[in-house]
């Protein structure tokens, strides 16, 4: 849907003209009949940019993200974060406790842990 009617090329070279002769915008709006802020528009775009054409406009088309993770879902492809694991509570504290006193003879191998630990990193958000 169109916001009104479009200033020709010819007019906003015109335009950008008589402002850099040392036009005022109001000025310049009454010479062309245009309002002020079509002026201002022109001269912004033209500083900014460099060019006075009419650039083309983005499609318009507005889609719902319910409506893209349907298709994506209906694909195969699903986003889901895993639960975070609850830091531990004072019954398992315990119960760590006892199982390391009975386990003290064993040799240390037992006891090396081969994962990585991250309580509160980066990677702590694992999509599956």
């Amino acid at each position: 849907m169109p916001r009104g009617k479009e200033t020709s090329e010819d007019i906003r070279k015109k335009v950008v003209t008589a402002h850099r002769s040392g036009g005022s915008y109001k000025t310049v709006s009454k010479r062309f009949q245009l309002l002020p802020s079509t002026v201002r528009q022109i001269i912004y775009k033209w500083r900014a940019l460099g060019i006075t054409a009419t650039l083309p406009r983005t499609s318009g088309i507005n889609v719902h993200v319910s409506t893209i993770r349907r298709n994506i879902n209906r694909h195969g492809i699903h986003g889901r974060v895993a639960r975070r694991k609850p830091l531990l509570s004072r019954k398992n504290k315990a119960a760590r406790l006892k199982f390391a006193r009975e386990h003290l003879d064993k040799p240390e191998a037992f006891w090396t842990e081969e994962s990585k630990t991250e309580l509160f990193g980066l990677n702590h958000w694992h999509h599956i």
